[in-house]
């Protein structure tokens, strides 16, 4: 599955380098904290052969998303119930449909050492359930 969306002048082949959440989201939407942000990281190499990063975040949210049970959200939990970071848990995506035609994209940096910058961030803006 193709989870990055493609501006007209992108050109990259991206490879996952992590996932993370956030909670509360770590972004703001006019003013606005969401329950959970997820964060999939992409590393590609640009055309100076230079690693860049491209971060598709999605947001969950009770009121906005719904209640609904997450099947993304749960393997997160799982995972981090495990306790152990070296602990591999598999997350399927099958249910998970973003639009990826609608979001909004800006050049930042990530917010943690070693705060690497030039870092394309693509926020969805469809809204997923939590439960």
């Amino acid at each position: 599955m193709n989870v990055m969306p493609q501006r007209e002048h992108d050109s990259f082949t991206a490879r996952p380098a992590q996932v993370h959440l956030h909670s509360p989201s770590e972004h703001t939407i006019d003013g606005e904290h969401y329950d959970v942000e997820l964060h999939f990281v992409n590393a590609y190499m640009d055309k100076d052969g230079d690693t860049k990063y491209a971060v598709l975040t999605q947001m969950f949210d009770v009121e906005e998303g719904g209640d609904e049970e997450n099947d993304i959200i749960q393997a997160a939990l799982d995972l981090f119930d495990a306790g152990d970071a070296n602990t591999d848990v598999t997350i399927d995506f099958s249910s998970w449909k973003p639009d990826l035609n609608n979001f909004w994209h800006y050049e930042g940096s990530f917010t943690t050492p070693p705060c690497t910058e030039a870092v394309s961030f693509y926020i969805l803006k469809g809204v997923a359930s939590i439960s």
